[in-house]
């Protein structure tokens, strides 16, 4: 019986995540837009000046135009924003000023008030990785840590 109950454990584990690796999106967050698109300009650019932020905001809001996809599927599709990549209960926004400024711009973009700094759809930090679309960026920028560009 134990047997019939372990396997039925495992079965149900893979469902899920067959599931999971399946989906465009990671659709467990839950947040609002708002706080999803500030939750992702500080965990990317918190450490960055204003500018910073506003080219990481600019990239989110750049590929939002060109997409019919929500903000949560920009922003949650696999291995775009690496601070969506691990646990999620770990991307909460500390108060202060830098979360209220992160929040800020979300609202904006949201709201239509945004204007974007540049035309970037993708950016990277080249002392902590080298993917192999970097060789391929147009209009490319660096900003703080990070190298924007177009593909």
């Amino acid at each position: 019986m134990y047997n019939v109950l372990y396997i039925g454990i495992i079965v149900a584990l893979f469902v899920v995540l067959v599931a999971t690796s399946l989906a465009k999106y990671d659709s467990r967050v839950t947040i609002s837009p708002e706080e999803l698109i500030a939750r992702t300009i500080h965990f990317e650019a918190g450490c960055e000046s204003v500018t910073g932020k506003l080219a990481v905001a600019s990239v989110i809001y750049n590929r939002h135009a060109d997409s019919a996809d929500s903000w949560q599927e920009i922003i949650l599709a696999k291995a775009q924003f690496s601070c969506w990549n691990g646990p999620q209960d770990l991307c909460e926004l500390i108060p202060g000023s830098e979360a209220a400024l992160c929040r800020s711009i979300a609202h904006d973009m949201l709201t239509g008030e945004f204007e974007p700094i540049g035309p970037w759809t993708h950016y990277y930090n080249p002392n902590l990785c080298d993917p192999s679309w970097a060789k391929s960026l147009q209009k490319v920028k660096n900003i703080g840590r990070h190298r924007f560009g177009v593909l």
